[in-house]
């Protein structure tokens, strides 16, 4: 296995464990200490922090224009509409 597969494979298991636990915090942390928009709040600030930490040391690529718009709506669908009615209650 080259090291390019080996890195997808653990990356790929890392982001198991993590989604693996986070429905045990969420579910002791729901309940009592965070109400669940601050948690929704949480998840978006992470979120943002390690995507931010990720791209100080990948390569940076020339986006297109006529891309940033689709870009735009799918980072509303991804994250603004989905965490977005969790907080509201409708998911």
């Amino acid at each position: 296995m080259n090291s390019e597969k080996l890195k997808g494979h653990i990356l790929i298991l890392v982001t198991n464990i993590l989604f693996a636990v986070n429905m045990p915090i969420s579910k002791y942390l729901l309940p009592a200490h965070v109400p669940p928009e601050g948690l929704t709040i949480m998840r978006m600030a992470f979120a943002c922090v390690m995507f931010w930490i990720v791209s100080l040391f990948t390569v940076k690529e020339k986006v297109p224009s006529k891309d940033l718009g689709m870009l735009f709506v799918c980072a509303l669908c991804g994250v603004g509409i989905n965490q977005g009615l969790f907080i509201v209650g409708l998911n």
